[in-house]
């Protein structure tokens, strides 16, 4: 269901699992709300991105799991990590 505001973001988020879907604004202003994040790291140096997760301390963070994928050459090698917030 897409959500208008931050506030619907956090009404709905205290009581049912949300995922935020970009950009990257929207992840700014909602990250310190997050007790979740499924991320995905793409190593490739030959593409500039336009826009880029903001930038968070791993220390508040402990790792579930972590997925290690290998590129090839129509892929790219990127990790898909799941993280939680630390109590």
């Amino acid at each position: 269901m897409p959500l208008n505001s931050l506030d619907e973001i956090e009404y709905i988020a205290e009581k049912e699992e949300t995922f935020i879907i970009g950009g990257a604004e929207l992840y700014h202003q909602t990250i310190d709300m997050a007790d979740k994040m499924y991320l995905t790291y793409i190593f490739d140096s030959s593409k500039d991105a336009a826009t880029y997760f903001p930038k968070f301390s791993y220390i508040d963070w402990n790792i579930d799991e972590l997925v290690l994928y290998v590129g090839d050459k129509y892929t790219p090698a990127y990790n898909h990590i799941i993280f939680s917030r630390r109590d």
